[in-house]
């Protein structure tokens, strides 16, 4: 599991780990607007993508949980989702 934050800036708020009690704590320390005012949703997706390509597993996945509002960010929602494939 691991925590990727987006706003008008995109960063990881928690490295993968197996540490379920330690991303709660990450989890628990968000705030709104601490990544910025905008939403990007791409950029959220692209960092994510980073994180989970050299995982070696058979199936991986990402979880985004968004106001679905997408107004900031280099990459758009639908290329990222692209490149995910």
């Amino acid at each position: 599991i691991g925590l990727v934050v987006f706003g008008d800036t995109v960063f990881t708020q928690s490295p993968l780990t197996l540490d379920h009690i330690a991303v709660s704590h990450y989890i628990e320390a968000l705030q709104v607007g601490m990544a910025g005012q905008g939403t990007a949703i791409g950029d959220g997706i692209g960092i994510s993508l980073k994180r989970i390509k050299d995982i070696d597993a058979q199936s991986k996945a990402i979880i985004l949980v968004t106001d679905g509002k997408n107004n900031s960010g280099r990459l758009g929602p639908i290329e990222a989702a692209e490149l995910s494939k």
